[in-house]
């Protein structure tokens, strides 16, 4: 049964071959004498002296057209080498820009003399911007409510705002001296926060 579907198969697409090599056949013997006089115009246009040779403006025309059609592959072989490959750059402590401290994501960027600005707190979880209100004040002293307006996530940390501001400002300066570079490690596990 195999065999016979086979067979069949090829024969049809004998007769198919067949019929285009026929088609083919017949317009090749009636479009030769068209496609000569359609060279012998072209270089007849080509040798007609105008202010400028035509054969410049054709060479001209033909370089134009490569050098578009070379920029356009080595962008096109740029683009997909950058997709395909990962970026492997080297870390700088310039890139350290979001960490985690009590449970709340923090972000910041750094003034032109390296100094912290613009410490923003972020919900942990849905990575909203939260702005922190005064929990409560007491004997033991005050304290920060940090909740989100979005999933009503809520983290109450001992100290004044400018407090935790303050202590979170040290605890990343203390990342960036550390030996062992924790800002690196602060990167690879929170730096998709900064994308």
């Amino acid at each position: 049964m195999a065999e016979q579907e086979s067979v069949s198969r090829k024969v049809i697409a004998g007769v198919l071959i067949g019929i285009i090599l026929a088609a083919l056949g017949f317009l090749a013997k009636w479009l030769l004498p068209g496609l000569w006089t359609f060279f012998l115009t072209v270089w007849r246009w080509c040798i007609q002296l105008v202010s400028v040779p035509t054969w410049l403006l054709i060479l001209l025309s033909l370089y134009v057209g490569a050098s578009l059609l070379r920029a356009y592959l080595s962008h096109r072989r740029r683009t997909r080498q950058k997709n395909t490959q990962p970026a492997q750059r080297t870390l700088n402590w310039s890139d350290y820009t979001c960490d985690v401290f009590h449970e709340i994501a923090w972000r910041w960027k750094y003034a032109h003399d390296g100094q912290l600005y613009e410490l923003v707190p972020f919900c942990f979880k849905c990575d909203t911007q939260i702005h922190p209100r005064i929990g409560h004040v007491d004997s033991l002293g005050r304290s920060t409510n940090y909740q989100c307006d979005h999933c009503g996530n809520q983290v109450l940390v001992d100290g004044s705002q400018s407090a935790i501001d303050d202590w979170v400002t040290r605890q990343i300066q203390r990342k960036l001296r550390s030996p062992n570079k924790e800002w690196k490690t602060a990167i690879k596990t929170q730096g998709w926060r900064n994308e």
